[in-house]
């Protein structure tokens, strides 16, 4: 399913760069016919379920308090005055970690997206443009016991017991955002703000092994959540 669903992304993608690529205005000497992106700030996960159940095991949550967030995007149309509608593709990655006792656990949710953008409104250098769209998240939990690491090489190889993970299986989401960007330059190469985005759930999985073996009695997550970032574009 999640195979399907990233290659979906790519038609989606294609298409995009097709029919944007080459209807891009003339007016603007951008760097390239494309832009990419990045943001860098916080996000808050609908993880407290699960999070829940590890403490009554005496295990340490994770996730769970505004862990740092980071996003490259791809736009497949620059964003200048002339630009009504474009999309791009984004790859977002939140990691955390903890301790609890002799167990740390090592955490993170990656979500990869389509959007389609407006530009709402344009005043001077400054840009607000709205979106809308659609992807898959995943959440990853990493347990290791510390009092049972190895101590050679060959041990290392003959016990697994000190070393647990659970993961989820594909959880869709919608998607709404905004962003306020500033030009930093006269020909909107290079443009900095900050924006922010919902994710509204599709669907609820429960926790399975790496090897997507499903576990029984396991609370149900979802792709709920909330960003907020530092957004950079350079086109």
């Amino acid at each position: 399913m999640k195979n399907r669903f990233i290659f979906c992304l790519c038609i989606a993608a294609f298409i995009s760069f097709t029919a944007y690529g080459q209807d891009s205005s003339q007016q603007h000497k951008n760097l390239f016919n494309f832009g990419l992106g990045g943001n860098f700030g916080v996000a808050k996960l609908s993880v407290n379920n699960l999070n829940h159940s590890l403490k009554q095991q005496n295990l340490p949550a994770a996730l769970d308090k505004w862990p740092f967030y980071y996003e490259a995007d791809m736009f497949f149309e620059p964003i200048t005055p002339e630009t009504k509608f474009t999309s791009h593709l984004a790859l977002g990655f939140a990691m955390q970690e903890n301790d609890e006792g002799n167990i740390h656990v090592n955490a993170n949710a990656i979500n990869y997206g389509y959007y389609i953008d407006y530009l709402a409104l344009r005043h001077k250098r400054q840009f607000f443009f709205t979106g809308i769209g659609f992807g898959t998240l995943t959440y990853k939990y990493s347990f290791i016991d510390k009092s049972n690491y190895p101590s050679s090489y060959p041990e290392a190889l003959q016990n697994f017991a000190g070393e647990r993970t659970i993961r989820s299986g594909a959880l869709f989401y919608l998607n709404v955002e905004a962003n306020y960007s500033y030009a930093l330059d006269k020909t909107d190469n290079f443009l900095l703000g900050i924006c922010a985005a919902y994710n509204a759930g599709l669907n609820s999985k429960t926790m399975q092994l790496s090897n997507g073996y499903n576990l029984s009695e396991s609370p149900k997550v979802k792709a709920n959540g909330f960003n907020a970032a530092v957004s950079f574009i350079i086109q």
